[in-house]
């Protein structure tokens, strides 16, 4: 299947690019052809400039409002899609990138793309805690010694605070901070 789509995209999708831009340029001729092309490039690469900083701007307030910001993400990349077929040569890429610049279009497109991508996702999430990661560990434990039938208590879940990991890097600590507080007591 993907020796299918790379065929199709790198060989046979080419090929048909030149075949419509040769057949246009026979029909039009070559300036009006190549004129065609670089407007359409223009087009994309303008779309790209003004629709980026709208995205931002959109997805920010979206944010603010406390909503996520997946509509204007969506619309974005699509329309970011749309510009980078609009720059590409071909009249096959620009019918498609001038297609994406329907907002109805576009917004169906996107819906059905998000449809398909959810429905293959699994999503979990959970909080370790400090019980949750004692039992983990005490399983393990017990798996690996056998010791697990002896009735070895736990400590209580309630009396722990959860447990978060994580690094940290200490950047420019003066040198007086960096002391223990042990070296600054003066020995009795």
């Amino acid at each position: 299947m993907l020796r299918l789509v790379l065929l199709v995209v790198f060989i046979v999708f080419p090929l048909l690019e030149i075949a419509l831009l040769v057949k246009l340029g026979g029909v039009l001729g070559f300036w009006p052809s190549l004129g065609l092309v670089i407007a359409a490039a223009i087009a994309g690469t303008t779309i790209l400039q003004r629709q980026g900083f709208a995205v931002l701007q959109r997805s920010q307030e979206a944010i603010a409002e406390g909503h996520p910001p997946i509509e204007p993400v969506l619309d974005g990349l699509f329309l970011l899609i749309a510009g980078m077929l609009l720059i590409t040569p071909g009249l096959i890429t620009d019918f498609f990138g001038l297609l994406l610049l329907v907002p109805p279009v576009r917004m169906a497109i996107a819906k059905w793309a998000l449809r398909r991508v959810l429905s293959g996702a699994t999503v979990t999430g959970g909080v370790a805690t400090h019980q949750s990661e004692t039992k983990r560990r005490g399983s393990e434990n017990e798996n690996r010694s056998g010791a697990g039938r002896s009735g070895a208590r736990r400590p209580a879940a309630h009396s722990e605070p959860p447990i978060i990991e994580g690094e940290f890097e200490r950047v420019e600590e003066p040198p007086e901070t960096a002391r223990s507080p042990r070296s600054k007591q003066s020995p009795s």
